[in-house]
């Protein structure tokens, strides 16, 4: 329903409010589509959820430590986190080891997704910026990446302080 709502761009905000009471008790049901759906929804209205967010921030790091998240969903759970400034180091942790262990299987919007969610939430990941900026060269070497990639990665990559080559 929210992602509806969302996918409209149609705010109702008391609806949104009663779904995040609901979402909130019933989040240890959630899998993970349904998860990236309503974070993503939340995160799209600019929809302030705090209680929502703590409660599915639970699920979705056993989601993310199971790797039961797809690339491109890690990275709207963490494009989501980030966008509603909603801090869960937890999570991003999380989040950032199951994106290790699927780093090859990264589309360039997600990987862009990805480096621009830990660089707004202001996360650092060692190991996640490596793996992704290997995946980078990959991609580069195949001329997979946009401008508009190049320009989000090297921003995203100077914020979080990755070190680079001269």
């Amino acid at each position: 329903t929210v992602w509806a709502y969302a996918s409209a761009s149609h705010r109702a905000t008391e609806l949104f409010d009663a779904l995040a009471a609901v979402g909130k008790v019933q989040a240890a049901d959630f899998h993970s589509h349904n998860l990236v759906n309503v974070v993503w929804a939340y995160a799209m209205m600019g929809h302030q959820a705090p209680a929502l967010y703590n409660a599915l921030a639970i699920p979705a790091q056993a989601l993310a430590a199971a790797n039961q998240f797809r690339p491109s969903e890690l990275a709207t759970v963490a494009w989501a986190y980030a966008a509603a400034q909603h801090r869960s180091p937890a999570l991003f942790g999380a989040m950032a080891d199951a994106a290790v262990a699927v780093v090859h299987d990264v589309e360039p919007q997600d990987l862009v997704l990805l480096l621009e969610a830990y660089a707004t939430a202001g996360h650092s990941s060692s190991a996640l910026h490596e793996a992704l900026a290997q995946r980078v060269v990959m991609l580069a070497d195949g001329a997979k990446l946009a401008p508009s990639h190049i320009a989000t990665i090297a921003w995203a990559l100077a914020m979080v302080g990755y070190p680079h080559e001269e």
